[in-house]
């Protein structure tokens, strides 16, 4: 356990009516000056709980992650993104492919688009894009043509992704932007939503072709 020791003192001499007794009883000799002999002292416990940092990678996937289980609920492949500038989030979006019936209207672009809106410019320079999956290469070509600074980003994809994991556009040598990448941040909870989903809908996929509802 933590403890944080809180004293307060306002000035350094404190003018007292009537006398100023020691814990013994007996009255100090100099009454109208503070004594810090005889403070009192408030020791306050401290939660063992994490604090936590409203700034960081952690929380700010955190936040993709909220629209990624939005996704997951409507039965979208749960992938979601959030796009943050100079520490609040500006553009928030889930994967909506099959809800919009639209090939592009991935979480990234989405929430890039919500991001270009609030700025009212098409430039993203000093934006991070977070995302609970690597980025495919539609999306890495978006980002790249905003200019975002930087690319956080969950679980790889190394068949698909454009991030590093199949090619990585984002710090392709020939493009006129490259940004700055990083990988695996809260890793295993973006993989395992895309774990759970894909085997409901394989499970479902084979109760129908059985002839189940």
């Amino acid at each position: 356990m933590v403890f944080l020791l809180h004293i307060a003192i306002a000035r350094p001499k404190v003018v007292i009516n009537g006398p100023l007794k020691s814990p013994s009883g007996h009255a100090l000799a100099k009454a109208n000056k503070f004594d810090i002999r005889h403070l009192k002292i408030k020791i306050i416990p401290v939660s063992d709980e994490p604090i936590i940092d409203l700034q960081s990678d952690h929380y700010f996937m955190g936040e993709a992650l909220r629209q990624a289980f939005r996704a997951y609920e409507a039965e979208e492949v749960p992938i979601g993104a959030v796009v943050v500038r100079e520490g609040r989030i500006i553009g928030r979006a889930s994967n909506q492919v099959e809800t919009l019936k639209d090939a592009t209207a991935h979480a990234e672009m989405l929430a890039l688009t919500q991001a270009e809106s609030a700025v009212g410019d098409w430039r993203l320079t000093d934006c991070t894009l977070y995302v609970t999956k690597e980025p495919c290469p539609m999306c890495a070509g978006a980002i790249v043509h905003v200019r975002l600074a930087r690319v956080v980003f969950g679980v790889g994809d190394p068949k698909a992704g454009a991030a590093g994991g199949a090619l990585n556009l984002l710090q392709f040598p020939t493009l006129n932007h490259q940004c700055d990448i990083t990988r695996g941040v809260r890793e295993q909870e973006c993989m395992s939503l895309l774990q759970m989903f894909f085997v409901e809908q394989r499970a479902k996929a084979k109760l129908r072709s059985q002839g189940g509802e």
